[in-house]
């Protein structure tokens, strides 16, 4: 039996429905907003009350400046506000009935400080759903929303903490597209975050960090590489060090790691280093202090714990990477004797810890379809040490290895699935991660001499030795490990293998299938060399660079 409340919503909608002219409408609209609320409604009677009022009716409201004298000024753009943000609640709602052709009347008024605190609420509830998707962020990128919400971020207008969270939402979905619509703005509200970031010396600097690292992960690479002469760069710089250079707590070091790693990944290493700074302590505290944290995380917490620091935990892993790769390729540190082994003892005892991690998850990730992916980060981390560092953690690569092998090739496997026309790419590491290719762990891991057969067994032989270059390494990986792992062209490889079957009688034919052979490792040895960097090609581990930087 149909309630009051309902006859009341169904009466409602036919006086809506009914409606013909602007007048009418309004009124409708009164009764609407007056028996209904919008918020509660079904998703079928919000769908049924936009098409009854026309999206186009609330442009008209937003924008009429031919108030009656005896209303107040904003009744119109009140009543339009109310309703739209009780229907259109819904982050599909707003796409799928063009709510955002009134974002530009949405944007004065939020960047109006004589606006009514109840508009702005409302205009934040509406601004808030497109900023759930994707599609609907890319909206507020092209209405010029993202370049209001920064004018209200920088001038503290009303409304700006929810402002703050919008853009920090569309920034996560949008990547650098904001700064490519709009570079000036975002300038300038960066500026202000990494001012407040050097200014602030209590919780708030902390709770700033996550802010302004969403703001410096989207930079696009032409504005990060002329970043190093902006205000905020020096700035950002120095509230790094000065967090670092202090005593920190648990909550304070989680978010200050993931701002410092943010930092390095888009403006390099070469960011906290001279001429920059006066000298390399900076990155030396940073990186003790990733190597403590993975200790203490894969060492101490329990497998629920650790997934619940897993930014923390990758954000540490990426620093770790981002050292590797800056001293194996870039110029010397200049680090004494003593900082040398202290940095080298500390990134052994980490990666000892990565290590004993997958050792504890082998048993239990290899039965599982889809593993973590705190074990898959491990492993790259893990790769990306064992390309560079041949000798120091030998014996304990090889335990975990036929693991890791195995976890490879399923998600390679997984990979070709998704996208049959994976292509091999080179591995060399760049001071840029984002430019490593998804085959790089495999490749760089498949440098080990171990067959298919033995990988399958989970055995490793005697003969296997970590310090070999990869001219030797690859001796025994047959062609169809190779292409397995990194979709390498074999169709020659191929076709040289059935000749030889055919006529496998043939004395001349024996002669060329060895030629074949021999010519087919000497492609592979090739593409492969690509997975070490030039440090390790010429038998320099990350120790003797160390000990060449002194």
């Amino acid at each position: 039996m149909a309630t009051s409340e309902d006859k009341n919503i169904r009466k409602t909608f036919t006086v809506l429905e009914n409606s013909k002219t602007d007048n009418e409408k309004f009124a409708a609209l009164l009764l609407f907003a007056k028996t209904t609320n919008a918020k509660e409604l079904s998703l079928e009677d919000r769908k049924r009350a936009l098409d009854a009022i026309g999206v186009t009716f609330f442009n008209r409201l937003l924008k009429s400046k031919n108030i009656p004298e005896d209303c107040e000024v904003d009744v119109y753009r009140s009543l339009a506000l109310k309703i739209l943000s009780g229907l259109c609640g819904d982050n599909q709602l707003v796409l799928e009935f063009e709510v955002y052709k009134n974002l530009r009347s949405i944007n004065d008024i939020i960047t109006d400080s004589d606006s009514q605190e109840d508009m702005i609420i409302d205009c934040y509830d509406l601004l808030s759903a497109f900023a759930q998707t994707e599609e609907g962020s890319i909206k507020l990128v092209d209405y010029g929303t993202v370049t209001a919400l920064s004018e209200v971020i920088t001038k503290h207008l009303p409304g700006c903490e929810k402002g703050q969270i919008i853009l920090q939402s569309v920034l996560q979905l949008c990547g650098d597209y904001s700064w490519k619509k709009d570079t000036p703005s975002m300038q300038v509200v960066l500026e202000h975050f990494c001012k407040q970031l050097e200014t602030f010396q209590d919780e708030r600097k902390f709770d700033l960090c996550a802010v302004v690292s969403g703001i410096v992960s989207s930079l696009p690479k032409d504005v990060a590489k002329k970043s190093l002469q902006r205000t905020w760069f020096k700035s950002l710089v120095h509230a790094i060090a000065d967090m670092f250079t202090s005593k920190l707590g648990q909550p304070q070091r989680d978010p200050a790691l993931r701002l410092a790693s943010s930092v390095l990944d888009k403006l390099g290493v070469d960011c906290i280093l001279p001429p920059n700074r006066d000298d390399c302590k900076l990155l030396l505290v940073i990186i003790h202090l990733s190597c403590i944290e993975v200790r203490i995380s894969l060492e101490n917490l329990n497998p629920d714990q650790i997934m619940s620091k897993a930014d923390t935990l990758v954000s540490c892993y990426n620093l770790l990477e981002l050292i590797i790769c800056h001293m194996t390729s870039a110029p010397s540190l200049k680090l004494d004797e003593n900082q040398v082994l202290q940095l080298h003892s500390a990134m052994e005892g980490a990666f000892n810890s990565v290590i004993f991690y997958l050792r504890e998850q082998s048993e239990l990730e290899i039965q599982r379809v889809d593993p973590s992916q705190i074990v898959l980060a491990s492993v790259r981390v893990l790769g990306s040490w064992v390309a560079e560092e041949t000798s120091a953690l030998k014996a304990r690569v090889q335990e975990i290895l036929p693991f890791i092998l195995k976890l490879c090739k399923c998600q390679l496997k997984c990979t070709k699935t998704k996208r049959p026309s994976l292509k091999k790419k080179s591995v060399k590491f760049k001071s840029d991660t984002e430019d490593r290719s998804e085959s790089t762990l495999s490749s760089e891991l498949e440098s080990c001499t171990i067959t298919q057969e033995e990988t399958e067994n989970n055995t490793i032989p005697e003969n296997v030795d970590l310090s070999k270059d990869s001219s030797e390494s690859h001796s025994d990986i047959t062609s169809e490990d190779v292409k397995d792992s990194c979709s390498c062209d074999a169709s020659e490889s191929d076709n040289s293998n059935h000749k030889h079957l055919v006529n496998q009688d043939s004395t001349n034919s024996d002669s060329t299938r060895t030629n074949s052979e021999e010519s087919e490792k000497l492609e592979i040895n090739k593409s492969d060399q690509s997975v070490c960097s030039n440090s390790t090609s010429s038998g320099t581990s990350v120790s003797e660079t160390l000990i060449s930087a002194m």
